[in-house]
Order: C-alpha cells, then sequence, then structure tokens
C-alpha cells in the first residue's frame, strides 16, 4: 500500500493512531503509580498497627501498666500519665505520633458466671500523647485496642492511636 502525501485522510488517520497509543501508554502508567502508592499506604499502615499492638504487648507484659498505672491496693497513683507519657514516648520512632488512653470497665457477674459489661470509665484525665495542641495532624494512621483482665480483677482497656504527618 502506498501512502499518498496529498491524501490528508491517512495522515490524519496515522496522527490519530500515534496520539490514541500515547493516551493509553499514559493511562497505563499513572495507573501503575497510584497502585504503587496505594500499596505502600497499606503497607505503612499495616506496619503502624503491628507497632501500636507490639508496645500495648510490651506494656502489658513488662507490668508497666499495673506498676505506673495502679498503686498496690488497686487506687490509682497520681500523677501516672507523665510517667506513662514518657515511657510510651521512648518506644515510638520520633516521626511518628501517637494517642494512648486508658479505660475501666465496670461489670457485674451473673448466676451463670457471665460477666456483664455495664460501663467505661476514661482512666487518664491528662492526655497521653506527643501531639501539641497547635498541631495539625488530624487522620489516624492506625489504632490498636487490647483489653486484659489485671491483677485486681478490674476489665482494662488500652487504646493507642498513632498518626503520621
Amino acid at each position: 500500500m502506498k501512502l499518498l502525501i496529498n491524501n490528508k485522510g491517512q495522515t490524519k488517520i496515522i496522527e490519530a493512531t500515534i496520539a490514541s497509543l500515547i493516551v493509553i501508554g499514559a493511562v497505563a502508567v499513572g495507573s501503575a503509580m497510584v497502585k504503587d502508592i496505594s500499596i505502600l499506604s497499606l503497607k505503612q499502615k499495616e506496619s503502624n498497627e503491628r507497632l501500636a499492638y507490639d508496645i500495648l504487648t510490651t506494656l502489658i507484659r513488662g507490668n508497666v501498666v499495673e506498676d505506673i498505672i495502679f498503686q498496690p491496693n488497686g487506687n490509682l497513683r497520681s500523677g501516672w500519665e507523665e510517667q506513662m507519657n514518657v515511657i510510651i514516648s521512648s518506644l515510638v520512632p520520633p516521626n511518628l505520633f501517637y494517642n494512648f488512653t486508658v479505660y475501666n470497665y465496670t461489670y457485674s457477674v451473673d448466676p451463670g458466671k457471665v460477666l456483664n459489661i455495664t460501663g467505661k470509665v476514661q482512666l487518664n484525665k491528662v492526655k497521653i500523647s506527643n501531639i501539641g495542641e497547635s498541631s495539625s495532624v488530624t487522620n489516624i494512621v492506625s489504632s490498636a485496642d487490647v483489653i486484659y483482665t489485671n491483677k485486681k480483677l478490674g476489665v482494662i482497656e488500652l487504646h493507642f492511636e498513632i498518626y503520621q504527618p
């Protein structure tokens, strides 16, 4: 087949084909980049969630929660929030922000040995966090919750949130 130089129709078809290939290539490259970004953010979220659970597990297994929050008679220690903040800040990488909250559940046990949760009270009256009041961090990247029974048979929930700038 011979291309005629004066035939504008054939030239327009070739131009349209080349333009279509360029658009298809750009869409393919763009979608591959978006997929890579979403995979990276998902991996980061999973990594931060694992970190949050590791920190909570460390606090429980090392009896840090029991020793810092509660007195031997089971009452709350005065100023425990500041001590907990120092310990947690040593466990969290400096490029991450965190918020830590401790709850105590009230409960009753019926005759069939069933535990009935009747209430939930936040124990920390002071914010345990490295997020300043003027900070603009708003999105939670990952969070973890652990509920366990302490030595005095109290039901405690530890809630840990990790934010990324």
